[in-house]
Formats: C-alpha cells, sequence, structure tokens
C-alpha cells in the first residue's frame, strides 16, 4: 500500500495521521503563487505515470443570483486526493482532502490582493459548490465530476479542508469501472518527523493552455527530496518549481 501525506506551509494538521500540502493553485483566471524550489535527485520525468492516477482535481463553482448571476461558473480549482476512512465507525467510506482557498477564497484574501479581487467579498458559503474531477491523464480533459457535500470541516488556522462526497455508491461504481486505485493510496501513521534528504514524490496537476484561452489541469508528477523537517513544519527541495495546479495533492514516500 502508498504511504501518503500532504506538505502544509504553515504546520501539519491531524486526522488522525499527518497531513502535508503541496501549495500552489489558482483563483479562476490563473492567480499564481511561487514558492522556492531547487535541485532533486532524479528529473521527474522519469516517475512512473499511473503514480498521477492517484491524485484527482477539484473545482468550486459560484452563483451570485442577488447580483444578476444565475448560472454558475468556476471560481478556483485545483489538484485533491481522496483516501479511505481511517475508523469503519465514521458514517462516510472517503475523506476527500484540498486546500481551503479553494473552496473558499474569499476567507484568504491574502492571497488574492489588490482591487481586481474585491469581488470576492460578495461570495459566500451557500454561493458555491465544490466537484472532485478525474481527468484524462494524457490531456487532462475532464472525464467525471462528482458533487462534494457542504459539510465540509474546514481547518481553522490553517489552508486545509476535508469533504465528503454526497453520493458515495456511484463514486463507488465509477472507480471500479475506471480502474482509478484509490484504494492503494491511505494516509501514514508517523510518530517522528521526516528525515532530511528523504525522498518524496508529489502528485498533482499542472494548469496548461493547449489553446489560447482553453485551460486545462494536467496530471503531473514531481520529485523532491525533504530539506528541513521540524515538528511543526516540513520543507521539500524540488527539481522545479512547483507548478500552478499542483496544490493539494499527495505527496509520498
Amino acid at each position: 500500500m502508498t504511504r501518503a501525506g500532504f506538505f502544509a506551509v504553515l504546520r501539519p494538521v491531524r486526522l488522525k495521521e499527518h497531513v502535508n500540502f503541496v501549495q500552489r493553485s489558482g483563483l479562476s483566471k490563473g492567480h499564481t503563487r511561487r514558492f522556492a524550489s531547487s535541485s532533486a535527485a532524479q528529473d521527474a520525468a522519469q516517475l512512473p505515470r499511473e503514480l498521477s492516477r492517484l491524485a484527482f482535481s477539484i473545482t468550486s463553482y459560484f452563483k451570485l443570483p442577488e447580483q444578476g448571476m444565475t448560472e454558475y461558473e468556476m471560481l478556483s480549482r485545483s489538484s485533491a486526493f481522496v483516501t479511505p476512512r481511517v475508523d469503519p465507525r465514521f458514517p462516510r467510506r472517503w475523506h476527500v482532502l484540498a486546500p481551503a482557498h479553494v473552496t473558499h477564497p474569499w476567507l484568504y484574501r491574502k492571497f488574492y490582493p489588490g482591487a481586481a479581487h474585491d469581488w470576492l467579498d460578495f461570495v459566500h458559503d451557500d454561493a458555491v459548490v465544490n466537484k472532485l474531477g478525474i481527468r484524462e491523464q494524457s490531456t487532462g480533459r475532464l472525464l467525471k465530476e462528482f458533487q462534494l457535500a457542504a459539510d465540509g470541516r474546514r481547518h481553522q488556522e490553517l489552508d486545509f479542508i476535508v469533504l465528503h462526497l454526497e453520493d458515495e455508491p456511484t463514486f463507488e461504481r465509477h472507480l471500479a469501472d475506471s480502474g482509478q486505485p484509490v484504494e492503494q493510496i491511505a494516509l501514514a501513521l508517523r510518530s517522528a518527523p521526516l528525515s532530511p534528504a528523504e525522498d518524496v514524490i508529489m502528485i498533482g496537476h499542472e494548469l496548461a493552455a493547449p489553446e489560447p484561452g482553453d485551460e486545462v489541469l494536467v496530471p503531473k508528477l514531481m520529485r523532491g527530496s525533504v530539506n528541513v523537517s521540524t515538528p511543526s513544519r516540513v520543507y521539500v527541495a524540488t527539481s522545479e518549481l512547483s507548478a500552478m495546479g499542483m496544490c493539494g495533492g499527495p505527496v509520498i514516500d
């Protein structure tokens, strides 16, 4: 079984496991946040392509009828991943882990400064729906989306949210038909920080534009190694800049 986690820029979250985030994504028209990177041991092109199937995409959509916007439009998108529940008594079988600034960008205005993003002040929970997406590996074409329930658990300090599927049986039937290996990825319990120089693989998506004005999230893999590890933070060095869209994807060892 593949062990996975997320890396958070601030500090790790505990969902009975460490979860760690890769921090980069975009708001609607492609806002970016850039983080430092450095050389890693091997080129990302050597990574097995099937690993990218462990990452899903998440997209938030919004409408504001009170402002005259009556049809849903895309708000934000990034990578996400799905992991099975740890406790069999929990009523949902799957957790969807994602960055909260994608589902709640109006709460993260420091990521989207300036008058150009003032319209975010009109967005609110009731205006937004979130969907989990499965994308074609070679092109990033959206194959299927699944509605996420509105009762997500957002961390009060970190850029992190746990969501759940509205219709788990339909999701599971699709996984069985398409061979998506979600059951192979689970968060590993860790009693100590990662060791410096430990190799990791970051799995997510890159925002690409195969045609002008036609942006898609294309599955992407990046190799990295732990640079600094403390009880509250883990920093990873990569061979290239983290691509827009990687935020929210799993980091596996």
